[in-house]
């Protein structure tokens, strides 16, 4: 009875990972907010970063609102028309009016997405807006802010999830790393890492840390984030990983989660479960709320790897 309520399961999570197709590069079209104001450090990819997500939209078939115009966030019913709203690289505090704070809270209470571009994390660094610092996830610290922009590093998986699929591990990348731990900066406690940076340096804020992260509300609002993004050659490379991890941070958020799978590459057949990519697995609960991944070698041994439970 055992094995047959399994396999009912993991066939209800294929079905839906068809369905979620209609979300994201599917017929069903939807549209999401993208919002570029500072008042702060300015990147200079406005442009590009809308180029990127106009060109990811054509091929997942959502369209963009591209502004730094916070008026845009006058009106609720209006903003609730979007499926996410994105914050790339923008800076600074007093981005929005108290009116535009209290909308985009309402917002993300009634479920919808959010997605936050490196710099995202230096908006309203002052604290002012709680709620924000809570959305995206965390406070770049000051003095000092980051590496190098021409910094290379490593970054690793750290769960299987769907905003890391097609991503490298280890990722090894050019980038300006932020850090976190010192004077005022700070990671929200409830945030779930993604991606995380190897040790760069002998000093403590140049210890590991996270790199991009998500988190879900129990309004059902998703939040992803990837402090990765600060030159344009990330947003105007068609065939690099950010990219792709922004793309799968967008379906996510957006709601199509399980379409980040190719279908592909899992079908059920005669009541069973066939995984043709070998990097795929099987992610199961035990008694006791741990999880485990399942993998299979050539010689038909089964693996198990404890890994953080999907939510």
């Amino acid at each position: 009875m055992k094995s047959q309520h399994f396999f009912l399961v993991l066939f209800v999570c294929l079905i839906n990972t068809v369905d979620a197709q209609s979300i994201c590069g599917g017929s069903e079209s939807f549209a999401i907010l993208h919002f570029t104001k500072t008042n702060g450090f300015n990147h200079n990819t406005r442009a590009v970063s809308a180029s990127m997500f106009t060109e990811i939209g054509e091929i997942e078939n959502f369209s963009i609102v591209n502004t730094q115009d916070a008026s845009v966030f006058d009106d609720l019913d209006s903003l609730l028309t979007f499926a996410a709203i994105v914050f790339s690289n923008t800076s600074g505090n007093n981005l929005l009016n108290a009116t535009q704070r209290q909308n985009m809270e309402d917002y993300i209470a009634a479920g919808r997405g959010f997605l936050g571009i490196h710099a995202a994390t230096d908006t309203y660094r002052n604290g002012s807006w709680p709620f924000y610092n809570e959305l995206v996830g965390a406070i770049v610290q000051s003095s000092p802010n980051h590496t190098s922009r021409f910094h290379v590093d490593t970054m690793t998986h750290q769960l299987n999830h769907p905003v890391l699929y097609q991503i490298p591990d280890p990722w090894i990348k050019q980038e300006e790393y932020y850090y976190w731990d010192l004077n005022g900066g700070m990671i929200d406690s409830n945030v779930t890492p993604a991606l995380h940076v190897l040790r760069t340096g002998m000093e403590s804020y140049d210890r590991e840390r996270p790199i991009t992260w998500f988190r879900q509300f129990d309004s059902g609002s998703r939040s992803f984030y990837t402090a990765l993004g600060h030159d344009q050659s990330n947003f105007t490379d068609p065939d690099n990983d950010f990219r792709q991890l922004v793309r799968n941070g967008l379906c996510w958020v957006a709601k199509a989660s399980d379409g980040l799978m190719d279908p592909t590459t899992s079908v059920v057949a005669d009541n069973d479960i066939y995984l043709r990519d070998s990097d795929q697995g099987v992610i199961l609960r035990s008694d006791d709320g741990s999880c485990w991944r399942l993998t299979v070698n050539n010689s038909g041994l089964v693996s198990a790897q404890p890994v953080t439970c999907p939510k």
